[in-house]
């Protein structure tokens, strides 16, 4: 697939993304956990207020807005525009300052030393070459440069479909320890911190969470002979609420220094 290509079929996810919750993407409750481990580094280098800051593939803004209130210069960078605009337009909203955007990807960002630090979460899955993206991050940034990624055991439901069917369930391309190895590679002395979660998942009906499932699998061939109802059932408790599941993950804050390679 093309770099054009690419970023038109990131855009067009993200177009119909927003539309289907008009526009009003709910942060991921875990993203205050990720928040306090994200500060602690800011202090360990010694990041102030005054300090630049580059988000590269914000999503929905699970760290923008909080960084954009705790630095006095933040910028975004994604190759989907529909992002660069949603995040501007909902900082605005919030009553925020005007947010610098860039047009560009991971691996292609045109800085050299304009920030002071560079940040990046959950947005490696169309990158072809980590260590690349570790090269280029680590030449925008003057100081800092963090890379986050989700990842741990797979739902224990997804899991229990997948014992019995023939098809993988979707998983991430990377973890973070190939963030760490790509740092390395880059020639860098790379950390990790790992920042323990838990997501609950909840669905009105056991039949939303069977299709909650079903979307976990790249295909479903086996739809029809399979009872995923009574399969994913037993992972579940049963509240005034609906059908509800504790997943427990964490996410992985590879960080490394640029003036000391």
């Amino acid at each position: 697939m093309s770099g054009r290509e690419s970023a038109r079929d990131e855009n067009a996810f993200w177009v119909q993304y927003i539309a289907e919750r008009n526009g009003e993407c709910q942060l991921d409750d875990y993203s205050a956990d990720v928040w306090r481990a994200l500060r602690g580094l800011w202090n360990h280098y010694r990041l102030c207020r005054s300090a630049s800051i580059l988000e590269v593939g914000p999503g929905w803004g699970n760290y923008s807005f909080r960084l954009v209130e705790a630095f006095d210069r933040f910028a975004v960078a994604d190759l989907a525009p529909v992002i660069l605009d949603y995040i501007a337009e909902q900082c605005s909203r919030r009553g925020t300052r005007r947010v610098v955007t860039h047009e560009c990807t991971l691996e292609s960002l045109p800085f050299e030393n304009e920030f002071d630090a560079v940040l990046a979460v959950n947005c490696f899955y169309r990158c072809e070459s980590l260590q690349e993206a570790a090269t280029q991050a680590s030449r925008a940034a003057r100081d800092l440069v963090v890379f986050g990624i989700t990842s741990g055991p797979i739902r224990d439901d997804v899991a229990r479909v997948a014992a019995v069917v023939t098809h993988e369930p979707k998983r991430e391309p990377y973890t973070w320890r190939n963030l760490l190895d790509a740092a390395h590679s880059a020639g860098f002395r790379p950390q990790v911190l790992s920042v323990p979660l838990v997501r609950r998942y909840t669905y009105a009906t056991i039949e939303e969470a069977t299709t909650a499932v079903k979307n976990r699998f790249r295909s479903w061939e086996e739809s029809s002979t399979v009872d995923v109802a009574s399969l994913i059932k037993p992972a579940y408790t049963h509240t005034s609420d609906g059908f509800s599941l504790e997943h427990g993950f964490e996410m992985g804050l590879v960080h490394w220094s640029t003036t000391f390679s």
